[in-house]
């Protein structure tokens, strides 16, 4: 933040081109003065100046480069200009501040005004230094390409924000909410590492919600790329719903008013409501009027089924001893449980749309979606290279019917519970229809 303020005041002349000092250097800062090529060592007593090189370490060396890198990148004259009028902004918020708060208030009328005037500018304030908080050190030259290499930039280490979702939801069932709150926790606190324009920077800067306060966050998630190897290895510390959805879940308790009982579980610091971008929600903040309201934030479902078990007397819904990792916390919006047939259908679906075929996931395919779902349930697909999409349906359906002559139908296992045995349910064709319609809506097929 201290290179940001410093830079954010320097005029910068875009006249001549831009030539890094930080890639100059890349081999070189942890060398003396005097080890130097000629031409180096001119431009590092000039640049560096009053600054002298050798009384610094490499790493400190390194950080006065990227700093003034930053002051003369053209690439950063948009997010330098951004600072300028955040600075000169929050300098005239504390300007106000100061002055409302030394106006004489001779009537009530006045001391009501000024109340609210303070209150207003100090909202405002808080949002700002909670951003100048957020604010990211990922500023990184980038590296110009040859003329052999114009073309596209590999990023075979990298993947897009829709093709990351994937993944996470066909192994986690994540929510495109949920990863935002991971990005905002980041790997030091159990999340995920999310960067911008990994197509073309080498490496590419780390992504924040850094850019304003505003409620939508999940546009910004648009622009997003992940290393292809965390999102393969990543494990979620916690798993998040909306507050709209803790209110559903909790709403069908009956003793229960579900947004009161919420902001009561707060104040006793029990829940916490987060927010990528405010940090909170009103629910937290309740003074802070212009915060996104209490359905707008994200609960941990950690905190959500321990107040579940010590003040409703509701056991958590814990996954079967046999199920593998990526089948845990497989939930529906509101916490509930998929069934048997929705988690089959979802991992058929998915496979389906990953392999290309997509023909039979079209409306008015199902008959077409079902024969080759058939095939996944029956043993012998072992042999044809399925494995565990294999595996994974079978142990949740029994049988694929395709009569001739009238409607499919599909049948999951039986089930026990205790000492008791439920057979498997029966679901039409029709049925199946429709998650297939739901499953178009949540992954829609290639144009």
């Amino acid at each position: 933040m201290a290179k940001v303020k410093a830079a954010a005041f320097r005029q910068i002349s875009g006249s001549q081109e831009f030539k890094s000092l930080t890639l100059a250097l890349d081999a070189w800062f942890d060398k003396k003065m005097d080890d130097l090529p000629v031409d180096l060592r001119q431009r590092v007593e000039r640049e560096f100046f009053p600054q002298p090189w050798d009384v610094l370490s490499a790493d400190q060396r390194r950080s006065v480069t990227l700093q003034l890198d930053y002051q003369n990148d053209p690439a950063t004259e948009q997010d330098r200009q951004y600072w300028r009028n955040f600075y000169g902004r929050l300098g005239e918020l504390k300007t106000q501040i100061d002055e409302w708060q030394s106006v004489e208030t001779p009537t009530a009328r006045d001391i009501a005004l000024k109340e609210s005037r303070l209150k207003e500018l100090q909202q405002e304030l808080g949002r700002m230094e909670l951003q100048q908080r957020q604010a990211g050190d990922d500023y990184y030259p980038g590296r110009k390409r040859l003329d052999a290499d114009k073309g596209a930039i590999p990023t075979t280490d990298f993947i897009a924000y829709p093709k990351a979702m994937k993944i996470l939801c066909e192994k986690w069932q994540a929510t495109p909410e949920e990863l935002a709150i991971w990005i905002s926790l980041g790997p030091e606190t159990g999340g995920l590492a999310a960067y911008r324009n990994a197509n073309e920077l080498t490496p590419p800067p780390r992504f924040y919600f850094d850019d304003c306060l505003c409620e939508d966050y999940l546009s910004s998630l648009m622009s997003c790329w992940f290393r292809r190897d965390d999102v393969d290895r990543f494990e979620p510390a916690d798993r998040y719903i909306t507050g709209a959805e803790l209110i559903e879940r909790w709403g069908k308790h009956p003793s229960l008013s579900p947004e009161a009982f919420i902001l009561a579980k707060i104040a006793e610091s029990r829940l916490v409501g987060f927010h990528p971008t405010f940090g909170g929600t009103q629910g937290t903040f309740d003074e802070h009027v212009d915060f996104p309201p209490l359905t707008a934030g994200l609960f941990a479902m950690r905190e959500i089924e321990q107040i579940e078990a010590e003040d409703l007397d509701i056991a958590p819904v814990l996954p079967a001893p046999d199920m593998k990792p990526n089948q845990k916390d497989q939930c529906e919006k509101g916490g509930r449980p998929k069934s048997p047939l929705t988690e089959a259908i979802e991992k058929a679906y998915l496979h389906f749309l990953d392999k290309g075929d997509v023909a039979i996931l079209q409306p008015g395919e199902i008959r077409s979606f079902l024969k080759n779902f058939k095939f996944l349930v029956n043993d012998d697909a072992q042999s044809h290279g399925f494995g565990n999409i294999r595996t994974y349906i079978a142990e949740r359906i029994k049988e694929v019917k395709l009569p001739h002559w009238g409607d499919c139908f599909v049948i999951t296992h039986d089930r026990t519970e205790g000492r008791k045995t439920y057979l498997g349910d029966k679901y039409s064709q029709k049925a199946i229809a429709k998650l297939l319609a739901k499953l178009r809506k949540k992954y829609p097929l290639p144009s």
